[in-house]
Parts: structure tokens; sequence; C-alpha cells
């Protein structure tokens, strides 16, 4: 028994494969929706993102003139008190005398220390320093160290400037150009013993 098909009318499989024909139709409708809207979340996102970074650079840029306003007038109004102290008006100098006088003090116990304890007393003082603030002595070291790195690297390119002549007065040898002594040259060796 043979099933003949009528033109026109499908069978079951015919309409499984309108139906599954329909539903990827679908799919790949909703999915291109899908990218679309995705694409358009991601460019949103970016314009929002880029707003907000300028907004934020621009914050950053006035709190920094801002701070550097303060900075600059706290500075002038310092060196002011600097010069009415210099010129003897120390009613114009606020408490810059009071800090001079300080100052004084810590300088005069300083130098009583160094003369007491010498050498050795000046390195336990650091140490005992070290172990009561690391932080603040780790920070004035590293303060410390860059700015003898600033004077030696100052020092070099001075050294390296064609027309640097390094003052006799200062301990410049008469040797000649390019000649180095040698290495303990004005001691005896030790075959010339007497």
């Amino acid at each position: 028994m043979t099933t003949t098909h009528e033109p026109g009318s499908t069978g079951a499989g015919g309409t499984a494969k309108q139906t599954a024909g329909a539903a990827g139709d679908a799919a790949k409708q909703t999915a291109a929706d899908a990218a679309d809207q995705a694409k358009a979340v991601a460019a949103t996102a970016k314009d929002e993102l880029q707003r907000f970074s300028g907004q934020a650079k621009d914050e950053l840029a006035w709190r920094g003139k801002e701070q550097s306003d303060r900075l600059a007038g706290g500075l002038q109004s310092f060196a002011g008190q600097l010069t009415a102290l210099a010129d003897g008006r120390n009613a114009e100098a606020g408490n810059l005398p009071h800090y001079v006088g300080d100052l004084e003090g810590k300088v005069r116990q300083f130098g009583q220390r160094l003369e007491q304890g010498g050498p050795q007393g000046l390195l336990d003082d650091v140490a005992g320093f070290a172990r009561r603030k690391p932080g603040l002595f780790l920070v004035g070291a590293l303060g410390a160290g860059f700015a003898i790195g600033r004077l030696v690297r100052s020092g070099a390119a001075e050294r390296s400037d064609p027309e640097y002549q390094p003052d006799e007065a200062a301990g410049a040898t008469s040797s000649p150009q390019g000649a180095t002594p040698a290495f303990g040259s004005d001691r005896p060796t030790g075959s010339e013993r007497p």
C-alpha cells in the first residue's frame, strides 16, 4: 500500500520542516536583535564611561588647582613672615619667632647630645627613633636619599661640563690631565722599610 500525496498538501513531515524553519528564522532574528541590543548597551556604556572619565579629570584638575593655590598662598604668607622676622618685626612674623625659638632649643639639645655621646650616641638616637617611628624614619631616609642623589647628579653634571674648571684652592691637583695617582702612592711599600 502506497500513500499518495496530493499536490498542495504536505504531510506531517512537511509541517515539521516548516515549523522548524520558522523556529530557526525566529531564533536568528532573536539573536540578531540581542546582538543589536548588546551593541547599543556597549555604546551607551562607552559614552557614559567617557563622560564620567571627563568629569573625573575635570574634578581632579579643579582640586589640584585649588590645592596648588592654597599652597602658593601659604608659601607667600610664610615668606612674608620670614621677611618680617629678618627685619626685626616680630609682631608681623606670626608664630615664626616661637618656632625659631623651638628650633634653636632642638639644635642646642642636638649639639649637647653629640658632645656628650659622640658619634655612637648619635647612632643610638637614630636607631631608637627608627624603632619608635619606623614609617617616619623610612620617609626621612627616602627624602635624604633623594636629596643626596640630586646633589651627586648635579655635581656629576657640572664636572661633565666642558667649561668646568676645578678650583685649585678646593683641592685640585696639578697632575697631568688623564693621569691618576696610584692607590697608596704616598705610602712606602713593604720593601722600603728602614
